[in-house]
């Protein structure tokens, strides 16, 4: 079960892969968002549908509404 830290006005993927420390995966939602986890659900669902701008990082997209771009902390 992912574990909602609170909203960040300033979120983006890296900070909310800081954020997530000791957890294998985060991930970031409808902008201000930010999950934590260790396991990964088997569904997934075309990137194009992840279309919210990060707060702390306009470039970036933090997911959307009812999806989640989701981002592996471990080393390959």
């Amino acid at each position: 079960m992912p574990v909602r830290l609170p909203d960040s006005n300033s979120n983006s993927p890296m900070e909310c892969a800081a954020r997530c420390h000791g957890y294998a995966y985060s991930g970031t939602q409808v902008g201000t968002a930010c999950y934590c986890g260790d396991c990964l659900n088997s569904t997934s669902m075309p990137d194009v549908e992840c279309n919210m701008a990060c707060p702390g990082d306009s470039s970036k997209n933090c997911g959307g509404k009812w999806r989640m771009s989701v981002y592996s902390k471990r080393a390959r």
